[in-house]
């Protein structure tokens, strides 16, 4: 039940049903094959299931994606990247695509480090780690902004894409989400890291696609550039495979909510697909976050009707236009 609908409130929510998840993982593994079966009747077979992994959960969301993945091997690809949890649904990106994928993403969603005055990680570190091992798991991902402090959560990005280049997987970040203009954007840390193994990043695979590829979702900060701003984005991004992926459920949700009293309300929060990707060449998509949790109780699981949502947020109907949100909803995680 929500009650005041803040973002704290979406926390302690998260909290208490997170630890509530080892307690039955049959109720975890229905409301997860709940959320693929509705998913393939909208058309998805390509799905990038955020699997959390840490001392709340320990190895349990990781554990039913597995069996999931198995069970659904036929229908629906599943790549586990480590944030797979499971509110009154899960969450997870889907795509509309061409072939089957079911992508799992070990996902730290919890601080790497326990308190700011820490100058090692804590145990989540481990439990991120011991999961890469697993089988399956071909995405390494975290959400940077909930450590302690804006060096902690440097440490946090160059501990996952470090965790990357030793195994050659792909990562998925959940960065720069607020509308704070004092917030340092910390993708040029993400770029930084990148570009001290840029073969790594380079390097094509059998189909000529980057062999690992960089997700960063949300990225609403990014709003607040001006041209000058995404013209320098642009240019340090260069050469690199990096996707910029607004969540605009989640973002429109979440994010302006100090902006109520002005009189045109909270401003546009997420990633302006078209404009971006004409005007500065920047590879950016949109993609379903959360279903019916805290931070998103509302919206469709079905990707497609993000194009319907972005023809109003975008203002934008022409048919170029359209067809981009199509194909950046569909079709934009090249494997």
């Amino acid at each position: 039940m929500i009650y005041i609908s803040h973002f704290t409130e979406a926390l302690e929510t998260t909290g208490k049903a997170k630890a509530a998840f080892p307690l039955d993982l049959d109720d975890l593994f229905d409301r997860g094959a709940r959320l693929i079966r509705e998913s393939v009747q909208c058309g998805v077979t390509s799905m990038r299931a955020h699997v959390e992994v840490d001392k709340i959960v320990e190895f349990s969301c990781l554990n039913v994606a597995q069996a999931l993945r198995s069970k659904f091997e036929r229908i629906c690809d599943v790549q586990i990247a480590g944030r797979f949890l499971f509110y009154s649904s899960p969450r997870a990106w889907a795509l509309v695509s061409v072939h089957n994928a079911f992508f799992i993403s070990v996902f730290a969603q919890e601080p790497l480090f326990d308190a700011a005055g820490d100058t090692e990680p804590g145990v989540n570190l481990k439990f991120l780690q011991e999961a890469l091992r697993r089988d399956g798991v071909s995405v390494v991902g975290s959400a940077p902004y909930v450590e302690p402090t804006v060096e902690q959560a440097k440490t946090n990005i160059a501990l996952i894409m470090a965790a990357a280049d030793e195994r050659s997987m792909h990562v998925d970040f959940h960065l720069d989400y607020n509308l704070d203009p004092n917030s340092e954007p910390l993708i040029y840390e993400v770029i930084s890291q990148a570009r001290k193994n840029v073969d790594q990043w380079t390097r094509p695979n059998h189909d000529g696609h980057p062999n690992s590829r960089i997700t960063i979702g949300h990225a609403t900060r990014l709003q607040l550039f001006t041209p000058e701003e995404w013209h320098a984005l642009a240019e340090a991004m260069k050469g690199l495979p990096i996707t910029l992926v607004g969540l605009p459920q989640s973002d429109f949700y979440m994010q302006g909510r100090g902006d109520h009293e002005k009189p045109l309300g909270a401003p546009r929060s997420t990633l302006r697909v078209p404009y971006l990707l004409n005007k500065y060449g920047i590879e950016v998509a949109m993609g379903v976050n959360n279903v019916q949790n805290a931070f998103t109780p509302q919206g469709s699981l079905d990707p497609l009707a993000l194009c319907s949502f972005g023809v109003a947020v975008f203002q934008t109907a022409t048919q170029a236009d359209i067809e981009t949100l199509i194909v950046r909803i569909a079709y934009f995680y090249p494997r």
